[in-house]
């Protein structure tokens, strides 16, 4: 069982203590795993990580406030998910 505990500094906490303890990273690819399984998609921390990142830029988020959430220390590696989608192109901001 999952529980969330909302005034933890986790996103998955453990069961463990009075508010959650920090569980692993092995603990969490095994708990996303699982949920994935029970609903037939296959599905990692990784993948959950990038879908937050993409479809954050998608909607406008700021390329420095996402940097800073998701923890890295150089912007270059944010800029990453800065990636076109199969309706994406130059092409869309031209006036016809």
């Amino acid at each position: 069982m999952f529980v969330l505990y909302l005034d933890s500094a986790y996103v998955f906490s453990s069961r463990k203590g009075t508010n959650g303890g920090k569980l692993s990273r092995v603990q969490v690819y095994r708990v996303i795993r699982a949920m994935g399984d029970r609903v037939g998609v296959k599905v990692s921390p990784h993948y959950l990580r990038h879908s937050h990142a993409t479809h954050s830029l998608k909607n406008g988020c700021d390329l420095h406030l996402l940097s800073e959430s998701l923890g890295h220390g150089n912007i270059a590696i944010t800029s990453r998910y800065l990636h076109t989608t199969g309706n994406d192109g130059s092409a869309n901001y031209l006036s016809l």
